[in-house]
């Protein structure tokens, strides 16, 4: 890959976000319910209307889900969405208007925050055809900013541990080069494999 344009530097600083922070507020928030990586996994195996569904490659994730070393560290955007909205009641109340909705500005529960997770996923890592000026980035960053202060209260975060701090690291930081590129092939590995949920 040659030298990235502006906008392809801005999806991959965007992307970057989607699939590392947004995808430990994930993992925080099923954490944060205080089962064990090895229950969950025992839960999924346990329960066939979610597990039927599952893909060879999600199962080999859940599988890693029994590993104390690894944990939930292992789940990316779609399939922690997939766990905690299956397993609504354990991690977090329904969004406002249910799963699959657009949350509006106002609506600003737990339960739309992630589903506002999702629609970042399916929008950035699917949309290498999507021109990311710098009015997207900033909106991108200011609305997920936000969110990250509701989670990271959400989950009782530290300033210094919090989400938001993360997000406004990204926002601000340089990014490798290198780093960038690995983002965008990652992206285009995604949408050849998964699709949108």
């Amino acid at each position: 890959m040659a030298i990235a344009t502006p906008e392809q530097a801005r999806h991959g600083r965007i992307s970057i976000v989607v699939a590392d922070v947004l995808s430990e507020m994930l993992q925080d928030i099923i954490a944060h319910a205080q089962m064990p990586p090895k229950a969950l996994y025992d839960r999924i195996v346990q329960t066939k209307e979610f597990n039927k569904k599952l893909s060879p490659e999600e199962w080999q994730v859940v599988n890693k889900l029994a590993d104390p070393d690894k944990g939930f560290k292992v789940l990316d955007v779609s399939l922690a969405y997939r766990i905690v909205k299956h397993f609504r009641n354990t991690f977090v109340t329904k969004p406002t208007r249910n799963w699959g909705s657009n949350p509006t500005p106002t609506e600003v529960e737990i339960g739309d925050d992630v589903e506002r997770i999702r629609r970042a996923r399916n929008r950035y890592l699917h949309g290498l055809s999507i021109n990311i000026t710098e009015t997207i980035m900033s909106d991108f960053f200011k609305e997920f900013t936000e969110v990250a202060k509701r989670i990271d209260q959400y989950l009782n975060k530290t300033l210094e541990s919090s989400f938001e701090k993360k997000i406004e690291n990204f926002r601000t930081c340089t990014i490798d080069e290198n780093r960038t590129k690995e983002a965008l092939e990652a992206t285009s590995v995604v949408e050849n494999q998964e699709g949108n949920i």
